[in-house]
């Protein structure tokens, strides 16, 4: 059953595949399906958000075998810890934030950015059909880019997941940025 939380995301707390704690060795066993898990991060110039997304995806390698990790970012540099050995990286166009808090495409228009953001969003989770989504910082990405992938992750069943860093801001101040929309949030 689907139940809406309390930023609109529709989710299905019923995740299709557990992860056991067995320790590293081979990303597959035989005969066993394996748990799919995608991180999604805004990132467009700093290295934090992919940065903790990565180590999340190191942490789940580490829960067992039978787990496939892909990463989506907006991180153009090709960084050796970028490419580690058992986690597929999807980039996505960047958007960077200016100096005034707007947002911008780097070498596209934002409008077309986000499109495209949005298209390969929704086409990852289509391919992936991920058990849980993690969507770093932006519930939605940074202008809404992610919520219709994020229906179609929790249509096909997913645990829908945000990440945050650490509390942002008062509770009552996040809630009423949460309730203006991903654009504000």
């Amino acid at each position: 059953m689907l139940h809406r939380d309390t930023l609109g995301v529709l989710t299905d707390r019923r995740p299709r595949a557990r992860l056991r704690s067995v320790g590293r060795g081979s990303r597959r066993q035989p005969g066993v399906a394996p748990a799919r898990v995608l991180l999604c991060s805004h990132d467009g110039y700093g290295l934090g958000h992919v940065r903790r997304n990565m180590l999340l995806a190191d942490a789940v390698l580490a829960a067992g075998p039978a787990v496939e990790v892909t990463v989506m970012t907006g991180v153009a540099a090709d960084l050796p810890w970028l490419r580690p050995t058992g986690v597929e990286v999807l980039q996505m166009p960047s958007i960077l934030k200016g100096a005034d808090g707007a947002y911008r495409g780097d070498g596209l228009s934002v409008e077309d950015a986000v499109g495209i953001r949005e298209r390969l969003f929704r086409s990852a989770v289509a391919r992936l059909r991920p058990d849980v989504v993690v969507i770093d910082r932006h519930p939605f990405g940074t202008s809404g880019e992610l919520r219709r992938g994020l229906e179609l992750a929790a249509a096909q069943g997913a645990a829908v997941v945000l990440g945050l860093r650490d509390v942002l801001d008062d509770p009552a101040v996040a809630a009423r940025l949460a309730s203006l929309g991903p654009a504000v949030a």
